[in-house]
This record gives structure tokens, C-alpha cells and sequence, in this order.
């Protein structure tokens, strides 16, 4: 089953930092440009003018990795999507404070949540 990672702490913080301040926030798992988490709020840190703060998986940023495509394709398969993945919010939260990576695993019919492995300092 695969195992998309999400290895930035800093950027977790700032998604839990924005659900804190925004308790009605959403969170998208997207594969488009990438595979990335996105909250579904303009209003975040960071942001550039008319683009949304995104937060890219390991292995799986156009911008600085070679093999973008096809590791975001083995990890969550050809077509892009959007998905609302609020709910891992509370994960996320355990992720920061443990200081562990947030793993998505991924079927053909679901997603489930984890905290991944410990980010060395």
C-alpha cells in the first residue's frame, strides 16, 4: 500500500497553527501540480498574490524533484483530484508535537492517517 509523506514540520505547524485560528478550515489532499496539502483558505502566512499556500509530499514537488510525476503517480495513481481530508487535522496535530512525518496511506477506495517517523533535527 502506498505511503504518501509529508516531511515539513514547519509547514504542519503552520496548518495547525490555521485551524486553530480557523476551527471551520478545510484541508485538501491535491494531485495536480504534484502531490500537495492544501488548506482551503486564502488567508494563510505566506502566500503569494492569487496563489494558494501548499505544502508539497516528499518526493513529489515539480519544482525540485526530477522524478515528480512518477513518484506521485505510484503513490496515488494517474488522475489528478482534490480531496477534503479535514479530519486528519488531529494527526497532524500529534505530528508537530512529536515531531514525526504525517503519512497518508493510500488504497484505490480510502486514505488513512498516521504519524510517520521521527524528523531527525
Amino acid at each position: 500500500m502506498p505511503t504518501v509523506q509529508f516531511t515539513n514540520i514547519p509547514d504542519l505547524a503552520t496548518i495547525v497553527s490555521h485551524f486553530d485560528s480557523h476551527p471551520n478550515a478545510k484541508l485538501f489532499l491535491v494531485h495536480d501540480h504534484g502531490v500537495y496539502l492544501m488548506p482551503g483558505s486564502p488567508a494563510m502566512p505566506g502566500r503569494k498574490e492569487g496563489m494558494n499556500w501548499v505544502t508539497h509530499a516528499k518526493d513529489c514537488n515539480p519544482d525540485t524533484d526530477p522524478e515528480c510525476w512518477e513518484n506521485a503517480r505510484n503513490l496515488v495513481g494517474g488522475d489528478d483530484f482534490g480531496e477534503d481530508i479535514s479530519e486528519s487535522i488531529h494527526v497532524i496535530r500529534g505530528c508537530v508535537k512529536d515531531g514525526k512525518t504525517f503519512s497518508i496511506r493510500v488504497t484505490p477506495t480510502s486514505f488513512s492517517f498516521g504519524l510517520g517517523r521521527k524528523v531527525k533535527a
